[in-house]
């Protein structure tokens, strides 16, 4: 299957255990496949998502599509909104991050329709440990998931 091309497509969060005002957000993505299935490309999240473009890494086997959304700072989602992750602790908790810390990846999977021109599934980011300065030493931010879907708009 060819997945080449420009899509269109939007996700949804869990809310669950969120405390976060956003459910879904719109996103463009472009790929690039190569001969033996791995991907690349870039990911456009519409406001309120990720600002500018992201990194994609990814393959494809039959019809399961597996990528990384790779952003090149460290955002949360949090009540008030998008926020980096340093200013979002020193505000919410009056701490200083340690360091600089990895970006953490956005986890997609997804099954291709038969047609080819669909792709549906769910994303996660892992939970992850952050380091701080201050006397807390570290913070535990918790898995976010939900799902997400992609249309081709064009080869």
């Amino acid at each position: 299957m060819e997945l080449t091309g420009t899509w269109r497509g939007e996700y949804h969060y869990e809310l669950e255990d969120l405390e976060i005002s956003v459910e879904l957000i719109t996103f463009n993505v472009r790929i690039h496949q190569s001969v033996f299935g791995s991907l690349r490309g870039v990911v456009e999240d519409d406001p309120p998502g990720l600002p500018g473009l992201c990194r994609l890494q990814g393959r494809i086997k039959g019809s399961q599509l597996f990528f990384r959304k790779i952003p090149d700072r460290f955002y949360t989602m949090s009540k008030d909104g998008l926020r980096l992750v340093a200013e979002y602790v020193e505000q919410a908790f009056g701490e200083t991050v340690r360091g600089n810390p990895p970006v953490p990846h956005v986890h997609y999977h997804g099954e291709i329709t038969a047609v080819g021109h669909r792709v549906e599934g769910v994303w996660h980011i892992p939970s992850y440990l952050l380091m701080l300065k201050g006397a807390r030493r570290q913070l535990m931010f918790q898995e976010t998931r939900g799902t997400w879907w992609m249309e081709r708009m064009s080869t």
